[in-house]
């Protein structure tokens, strides 16, 4: 991603959550599309569930975007992103104020309300497509966090790799320290 500075949207076919992956089918047969794609970003803070979630193990890093900077750079691009923040419904909800068909790719499970998400969704009635691409400026990019879970005699090795990437040789790069955190560390130091 770094080294082509592209991202990428890919179909919802391989979600776990059956009901927003339903959603957007629907969409996608009611709209009459031959495609769906989409990338979906966090807009809050990281926690111990994103990691878990989206990065199990020691494998990943998270990108934290500008995201101004990056619906500028799709709109220079001429992306036909449609860019949304996800509103979460309960099952009472449901009931009381039903989202319309435009509103279904951004609708989700209330149980979901933590990940603040935010949504590039793109779609054609047209184009059969499984992946689509778009350009991102360097500018878009604020820092890479490294997963929390690899190992410290590795976490300068990645660092190192990340900084070699042309472009990206000032870039902030630091390990995540929500399972190890130096304030938590003093505190528990404090009463040893």
């Amino acid at each position: 991603m770094l080294g082509s500075k592209s991202i990428t949207l890919l179909p919802p076919d391989s979600w776990d959550d059956l009901n927003d992956k339903r959603l957007l089918e629907t969409y996608k047969t009611a709209s009459n599309l031959k495609s769906i794609l989409c990338l979906c970003f966090a807009e809050t803070a990281e926690t111990y569930h994103h990691w878990k979630v989206f990065a199990s193990g020691s494998d990943g890093v998270c990108i934290v975007f500008y995201k101004q900077r990056l619906l500028q750079d799709l709109d220079r691009a001429k992306s036909q992103v449609v860019p949304r923040k996800v509103t979460y419904l309960s099952v009472d909800d449901l009931r009381t104020k039903e989202p319309s068909l435009a509103d279904l790719p951004f609708s989700k499970r209330v149980a979901y309300a933590r990940e603040e998400e935010f949504r590039l969704l793109w779609t054609s009635s047209t184009e059969k497509a499984l992946t689509k691409n778009f350009k991102f400026s360097r500018e878009a990019i604020d820092r890479i966090v490294i997963n929390p879970w690899l190992h410290p005699s590795l976490v300068k090795a990645v660092e190192k790799s990340i900084l070699s990437i042309p472009d990206f040789s000032n870039l902030k790069v630091k390990q995540s320290k929500v399972t190890d955190g130096p304030a938590w560390k003093r505190l528990a130091e404090k009463f040893a």
